[in-house]
């Protein structure tokens, strides 16, 4: 019989856990650190995995059937500044159009501004659309773009009145 005071046993025990312990608590913060490097890996490797995916990247534009009787080149340029790109056959795809995510994205909003309002099929029953009710801020934002601001109407006094 073997009293604890007098077996080696409990001694050996807590020393190696004594070890084990401090041993845990360096690779505790070493293991979150690769945890977070495997996750970082992973998210990249997606990332390039998806590139493989062919959608989005056919920016072969449909021909321009009619175009409408623009009544000045003033009117025609804003137009072709901030909205063709998505409501036209002429579109201009910018670089990263050939991304994938970025280019999945852009293609499902041209495909769906050329769904609702198509200038390139002018005079097609299927292509009614209306000028926006309310102002909206495009992507773009260029300098000059009809869409930044909204012009407030003028007010004309009644022609009776003085």
């Amino acid at each position: 019989m073997c009293a604890l005071e007098h077996c080696e046993a409990p001694a050996f025990i807590l020393t190696h856990m004594t070890a084990y312990i401090q041993q845990s608590k360096a690779t505790r913060t070493g293991g979150a650190r690769r945890i977070a490097a495997m996750v970082l890996a992973g998210f990249v490797g997606v990332l390039l995995i998806i590139q493989f995916v062919p959608y989005g990247r056919d920016h072969t534009d449909p021909p321009v059937i009619a175009e409408p009787a623009w009544d000045s080149p003033q009117t025609r340029a804003p137009f072709f500044r901030a909205c063709a790109d998505c409501h036209s056959n002429e579109t201009t795809w910018p670089w990263y159009s050939t991304i994938a995510l970025a280019s999945w994205l852009i293609t499902r909003d041209v495909m769906e501004g050329r769904a609702k309002f198509n200038v390139s099929n002018w005079g097609r029953p299927d292509n009614e659309g209306d000028m926006p009710r309310k102002p909206f801020r495009t992507a773009k934002r260029r300098p000059g773009s009809p869409c930044r601001s909204t012009p407030k109407p003028v007010r004309h006094p009644p022609s009776g009145s003085s």
